[in-house]
């Protein structure tokens, strides 16, 4: 039963970003590149070592369809005038690495789960921010699905008897949602 929810989980993962792509192929959703580099950086070398560590299981294809998504967020979006990079970006993801760095030395289970927590959305603030000032300028029904998608594999973490295992789906799930209930506001903004 956990296989089918984390395949339906990822299957909308990955359907969900379809409109963001297209946006971004419009000019209508404009990402910060340094937040999904960020992203793909500390999901994918958090996927090699889990691989390396343990294998591969089911539980790791959210986490290895959202490096494959925030990649290629990432590499198209250096490639759109409309995207951009200040340096309040560079400094997030700078602090973001610092943590990554904590979070791959550490031996202890709790202070790497905190510090990934933690360097993922100090590289996602930017995001956040931009989303907040402009809530256009993310695609809101990706981040809806995607909340949706995620959601579901926290249902799955929950039913983990370790709270650390729950920690992380429970942080991408607020996350995932703040991002779309800011976008929500362009409802009661002027255009």
């Amino acid at each position: 039963m956990k296989e089918i929810i984390l395949t339906i989980s990822v299957s909308l993962y990955f359907i969900s970003f379809i409109p963001y792509l297209v946006g971004m192929l419009k000019g209508t959703v404009r990402p910060r590149p340094l937040s999904w580099l960020g992203w793909a950086l500390l999901l994918g070398v958090a996927l090699f070592s889990q691989i390396l560590e343990r294998g591969f299981d089911a539980t790791m294809l959210i986490s290895f369809s959202s490096a494959i998504i925030c990649t290629t967020i990432f590499i198209l979006s250096m490639t759109r005038s409309h995207s951009k990079n200040e340096s309040f970006d560079y400094l997030c993801l700078f602090l973001g690495i610092v943590c990554m760095i904590v979070y791959f030395t550490s031996k202890d289970a709790f202070v790497t789960t905190v510090f990934s927590i933690v360097s993922d959305l100090l590289v996602g603030i930017p995001t956040v921010l931009s989303v907040y000032k402009n809530p256009r300028a993310e695609d809101m029904l990706a981040w809806g699905m995607g909340t949706f998608a995620i959601s579901l594999s926290f249902v799955v973490a929950m039913l983990e008897s370790d709270y650390l295992l729950k920690l992380y789906p429970a942080y991408l799930f607020a996350f995932n949602a703040l991002i779309f209930i800011l976008c929500l506001r362009r409802f009661k903004l002027p255009v």
